[in-house]
């Protein structure tokens, strides 16, 4: 199967043009119409982005011919790319410098005490930076922090240990921290929350170099493993670091009748990444494929929560108020259930 990368830069190396001298010659002029040609045809969100790429050409496109070097080439070109605030977006001078967007959005913080004072204990089968799980120490709840897509866990060693917690009352499924990483690891940990042929998301792949040229949507089925039951209700907590194939899952994971989704706005992020080099060198990274959830939303905006929550850091303390929000909705799901 092959992998899809979400957010995480250089997935594959291309190189087109609309004119021969483009790759041929490195000059200002060249980078540029490489770099601008590249985005005309192949980039596929300018609509959602609010762009207007033409205009784009008119301002910039002096500016680049008369750049001294590739000091000031950069940052004219970077100046371009930060207008998208698409993280996606990426122009890679070297592999330590390059320019992109950068939400400014307060960083999730994780720490152990907080799960003590919710009443949660360390399941001391599995601990570790992208895969944690806690039991509640009265109720039959469990905790599932689950932060990256970038590295892949045994996907039957997260099968056994969900099995071996006690969640028959309610599952808390923590992505706040969840920037991306390869597509099929977010889909197959969507698939443990379902049965059966599932449609996780339409695809609309751009047909010609026309701006606005798209597929009609394109069903991609995943077949789940039902290893949590649907009468488990699951609240998914979120934050507007969860992106690329972090957001993706949310949107998945929303669809699903018994979850509930918990916190702020996830920072969008809705196609992989194709790569080109530009004639100088330089690596330009770009959306290329525009994804919708199983209900046709797009997914490049972020999902809002079922329950709005904003994420509130105190420093120095115990408190998390979006999980004691999941606590709270999990109580109340279950005394209604009595």
């Amino acid at each position: 199967m092959k992998r899809l990368l979400f957010f995480i830069p250089i997935l594959l190396f291309t190189v087109s043009s609309c004119r021969d001298d483009i790759v041929v010659k490195n000059t200002p002029e060249n980078v540029f119409l490489a770099f601008w040609n590249t985005m005309n045809d192949r980039y596929v969100y300018f609509e959602e982005k609010k762009i207007n790429w033409d205009s784009i050409y008119t301002i910039y496109y002096p500016k680049a011919v008369a750049a001294k070097d590739e000091n000031e080439l950069f940052s004219i070109m970077s100046e371009i790319v930060v207008q998208f605030k698409d993280s996606h977006l990426y122009l890679a001078k070297s592999s330590t410098e390059g320019a992109g967007y950068l939400s400014d959005s307060t960083s999730y913080y994780y720490l152990v005490p907080i799960m003590y004072y919710y009443g949660f204990m360390p399941y001391a089968k599995y601990y570790d930076q992208y895969f944690t799980t806690y039991q509640y120490a009265t109720k039959n709840y469990a905790y599932v922090s689950y932060s990256s897509f970038a590295f892949k866990q045994d996907i039957s060693f997260v099968i056994s240990t969900l099995d071996s917690l006690n969640l028959r009352d309610g599952l808390i499924l923590d992505i706040r921290n969840n920037g991306g990483g390869y597509l099929d690891n977010a889909l197959e940990l969507a698939s443990l929350f379902y049965a059966g042929e599932h449609t996780v998301l339409y695809k609309t792949p751009k047909m010609s170099p026309k701006r606005n040229d798209f597929s009609n949507p394109i069903p991609v089925k995943y077949t789940g493993r039902n290893i949590v039951p649907g009468t488990v209700p699951i609240i998914l907590l979120t934050e507007a670091r969860t992106y690329s194939a972090g957001n993706l899952f949310a949107y998945i994971m929303k669809d699903l009748p018994n979850c509930i989704t918990v916190g702020e706005r996830t920072g969008g992020g809705g196609s992989p990444i194709m790569s080109e080099y530009l004639p100088n060198g330089w690596v330009l990274n770009y959306p290329y494929i525009k994804n919708f959830s199983s209900k046709g939303v797009n997914m490049e905006n972020g999902l809002e929560p079922n329950v709005h929550v904003n994420y509130v850091l105190y420093k120095d303390t115990i408190i998390d108020i979006q999980l004691k929000k999941a606590i709270s909705i999990l109580d109340s799901i279950n005394s209604r259930r009595r």
